[in-house]
Parts: C-alpha cells; sequence; structure tokens
C-alpha cells in the first residue's frame, strides 16, 4: 500500500533580526535588566563585505544599521556564527528603542542582504 505525502518547501527566511522572538520586545518598547543581549543571525552574517571596490569588516557595516534610542554607544561582537552581542551601558528605568535600517551591503551566508526590523 503507498501513502501519499505531500511536503511544502520554501526558501530561506528575509535576512532580519528576529525581535519577534522575545516576549518583552512586542510592548513597543525595550526595558533593558542587562547590558549585553544576542541578537540572532538566521543564516549567518558574511565576514566581510565590499563596497566601492573597498574591503570592510561585514559587522563594522552592521554596527551602522543599528539605532538605539535614546541615543547610547554600543558594541557589537560575533562570539559565534549563528549570533551577535550588543553591549551598551543601558540605564536603569530608561525605555529603549531599537531600529536595524535596511542595508544593502550586509549579506548573510545565502547572499541576501540586510531587511529593516525594530521592537517598536
Amino acid at each position: 500500500t503507498q501513502n501519499r505525502m505531500e511536503l511544502e518547501f520554501y526558501g530561506p527566511f528575509d535576512f532580519r533580526f528576529p525581535f519577534y522572538a522575545y516576549g518583552h520586545y512586542k510592548t513597543g518598547w525595550f526595558k533593558p535588566i542587562y547590558t549585553t543581549y544576542r541578537l540572532w543571525l538566521h543564516h549567518g552574517l558574511q565576514d566581510s563585505i565590499t563596497i566601492n571596490q573597498k574591503t570592510y569588516f561585514a559587522l563594522d557595516e552592521l554596527k551602522k544599521s543599528i539605532i538605539i534610542t535614546p541615543n547610547i554607544p554600543f558594541n557589537l561582537t560575533r562570539p559565534t556564527s549563528t549570533y551577535i552581542e550588543l553591549r551598551a551601558l543601558f540605564q536603569p528605568d530608561t525605555n529603549y528603542f531599537i531600529d536595524v535600517v535596511e542595508n544593502p551591503f550586509v549579506m548573510d551566508i545565502f547572499n541576501q542582504s540586510l531587511k529593516s526590523s525594530s521592537i517598536n
């Protein structure tokens, strides 16, 4: 006896940060209780990018695409290929918004460019 099985296949997700995965991000603002947060990379991040025939580290270009309001200095590191860490001196009792601006130069390993996302 043969049973028919149907499978649906989809291409890779867009290259964006899935802020929806964190319950406290759904409120429209982000009230941090730590100084370091991990942001998941669906497909990883290319190590370097080329803009106008110059090579840059992708993490440096990615940092230009992240906006924290109110504005505070922050650093990005990539401990593994699957996430980055965002470190900042977040102040107690302060609400923050994090926006990631679309950037055609920051690419994942499938050559998809970074799409915009935010927690607001």
